[in-house]
């Protein structure tokens, strides 16, 4: 049987569709995310994995949370494997981190991540990374606010 979100076969859904009833659902957290996934093997599985981790981390520092890519990790380890979906995670992590006036990011995902960020938009992608890496933050004295 095929799990449905809101009403409709999630086998047929668009990415933007399941964005769309996760933001309308109103959930939040790393758990809420898989509701809203097509079947891993799904060629979409990890775009759509990537967004919904964007629009709840988005949600969650808007509500005052530190939202960071490295806590989906422990049930989503397959991310860094996939440098598109998990760049596009990261840089919304590296966006919404800029936005609260953190210093210092740009060096911080060029040394934890592997790749540059120029203007807001990344220049070089990320390296494959291992999970158990990925989770490893920075001192605070490595993102001190500007």
């Amino acid at each position: 049987m095929t799990e449905t979100v809101e009403g409709a076969s999630s086998a047929r859904l668009t990415l933007d569709e399941r964005v769309e009833a996760f933001e309308a659902a109103g959930l939040s957290g790393r758990d809420s995310l898989r509701a809203f996934l097509p079947a891993e093997a799904d060629p979409m599985y990890w775009d759509v994995l990537a967004e919904l981790i964007r629009v709840d981390m988005e949600r969650r520092a808007d509500a005052g949370a530190v939202a960071r890519v490295a806590d989906y990790l422990g049930v989503y380890p397959g991310l860094p494997r996939r440098p598109a979906p998990y760049g596009a995670a990261l840089y919304e992590e590296y966006r919404l981190r800029a936005e609260q006036g953190e210093d210092g990011l740009k060096d911080e995902y060029r040394r934890a991540h592997g790749f540059r960020v120029a203007d807001g938009e990344w220049i070089s992608a990320p390296r494959a990374a291992d999970p158990a890496s990925a989770s490893v933050m920075p001192t605070d004295a490595e993102t001190a606010p500007i």
